[in-house]
């Protein structure tokens, strides 16, 4: 898949495990520079990119009213980078792609 700058992507942080929404905002040859939605921002390979599409049905881990921590739940509804999340607690709202996290 070709990345350029100003894609919307998922990208693998370095920290951990998770990927996360992020914007590219420099390409040099084979390495990209993103900024992710936090605001954090490095350069990474093409290996750890991939499509933002998270589609209805995807298991995420999203911050519940925007807050600092992340619980696990399923998207239900989407329009656009808004999305509709039912944790796994029973609780449910309308938040943005800029919230969530996913596994492999």
């Amino acid at each position: 898949m070709n990345f350029w700058v100003n894609d919307r992507v998922l990208a693998n942080w370095t920290q951990d495990e998770f990927w996360y929404p992020a914007t590219i905002t420099e390409v040099e040859g084979e390495r990209f520079y993103v900024e992710f939605d936090d605001g954090d921002k490095e350069w990474i390979t093409s290996d750890r990119l991939m499509s933002i599409n998270i589609e209805v049905g995807a298991r995420v881990y999203a911050k519940w009213q925007a807050g600092e921590e992340y619980y696990p739940g399923k998207i239900t509804e989407k329009n656009g980078e808004d999305i509709y999340v039912v944790y796994d607690d029973g609780d449910e709202e309308w938040t943005t792609i800029s919230f969530v996290r996913v596994t492999l």
